[in-house]
C-alpha cells in the first residue's frame, strides 16, 4: 500500500506537467526573441564594420571561398550526377528523354539546389563558426575584447555576417554553374539519356532570368541567415567544451528548421499560383 502511495507521488500531476509546459514555451520564446535581436544588431552593424574592420570581413570571406568553396561545389556536382541516373529512368521508360534538361531548371533550380545549399552552409560553415566563436567564449576571449574597447558584436559577427553577404552569391552562382555541367555530364555522357541539342534546348526553356533572380535571392537569404545563426550561438555558448558541442548541436537544429521554412516560403510566394514554365494549364 505504501508502495503504491509513493509511485503516485512521484507521478507527476496535470498541473505539474502543465507548468513544465509552459516554462518550456516561455523559454523557447525568450530564446527566439534574442536570437532575432542579435541577429538584428549584428546586421544594423555590418557598415560599420565595413569602415572599422575591412580586412577581417575579407579575411573571413577569403576562409569561407578557400573553405568551403570546394565543398559546395562537389556536393552540388553529386547532386546533379544522381538527378541524372534518376531523370533517366523516369523519363527514358515513357519516351520523354528530350525532357531531361528540365530536371535540372525546375526540381533543381527551383528549390532542391538552394536548400542542399543550406545544408552545406549550416554544416560546414554555420558549426564551424559556433565551435570558434564558443571556444573564444569560454577561453574568456570576447572579455577580452570588450577590455580593450573593441565591440565584440561587430567584430566578431557582423564581420562573418558581411563576408558571407560577399562571398554567398558568388558560391552558389558558381555552384548553379556546375549543377548544370555535372548534368550534361551526367545525362549526355554517362547515361546517354539525351542529346546534348535536347539537353541544352529543355535546360534553358524552363527557365529565364527571373528564375535565376529568385534562386540567387533564395540562396543568398538562406545562406546569410543560417551564419548569423551560428554567429549568435557561438557568441552565446558556455559551459566549457560541453557547452560548445550543445551550442554547435542546437545551431545545426534551429537552420535545419529556418532552412525549410525558408523554402517553403519562397516556393509558395513565387511559384505557388504561377509555375512559370512553358507548360498548358
Amino acid at each position: 500500500m505504501s508502495q503504491d502511495a509513493s509511485e503516485r507521488s512521484d507521478t507527476p500531476t496535470t498541473r505539474e506537467s502543465l507548468d513544465d509546459a509552459r516554462k518550456a514555451m516561455e523559454k523557447a520564446v525568450t530564446n527566439a526573441a534574442d536570437l532575432v535581436r542579435y541577429c538584428g544588431r549584428s546586421l544594423v552593424q555590418i557598415p560599420m564594420t565595413f569602415r572599422l574592420y575591412p580586412s577581417e570581413v575579407f579575411a573571413q570571406a577569403g576562409i569561407l571561398i578557400r573553405g568551403s568553396g570546394p565543398v559546395i561545389v562537389a556536393l552540388v556536382a553529386v547532386l546533379a550526377v544522381q538527378s541524372a541516373v534518376g531523370g533517366h529512368y523516369i523519363f527514358d521508360t515513357p519516351g520523354l528523354n528530350s525532357y531531361a534538361g528540365a530536371i535540372y531548371s525546375v526540381a533543381l533550380m527551383r528549390g532542391l539546389v538552394q536548400v542542399v545549399f543550406g545544408w552545406i552552409v549550416a554544416a560546414k560553415i554555420g558549426c564551424g563558426v559556433v565551435a570558434e566563436l564558443g571556444s573564444m567564449k569560454i577561453n574568456e576571449e570576447v572579455d577580452a575584447l570588450e577590455v580593450m574597447g573593441i565591440n565584440p558584436v561587430q567584430y566578431l559577427a557582423s564581420t562573418r555576417a558581411a563576408a558571407g553577404i560577399i562571398v554567398v552569391p558568388f558560391l552558389f552562382a558558381t555552384g548553379l554553374l556546375v549543377e548544370f555541367l555535372a548534368g550534361y555530364v551526367g545525362s549526355v555522357v554517362f547515361m546517354k539519356t539525351v542529346s546534348a541539342g535536347g539537353f541544352f534546348t529543355y535546360l534553358y526553356l524552363f527557365q529565364n532570368f527571373a528564375d535565376f533572380a529568385i534562386a540567387l535571392t533564395w540562396a543568398f537569404c538562406t545562406g546569410v541567415m543560417c551564419i548569423l545563426v551560428a554567429t549568435y550561438y557561438g557568441a552565446t555558448a558556455s559551459g566549457g567544451p560541453v557547452g560548445v558541442g550543445q551550442a554547435t548541436a542546437r545551431s545545426m537544429v534551429v537552420n535545419l528548421v529556418l532552412i525549410s521554412t525558408l523554402a517553403v516560403v519562397f516556393a509558395q510566394v513565387f511559384y505557388g499560383g504561377n509555375a512559370n514554365a512553358p507548360i498548358g494549364n
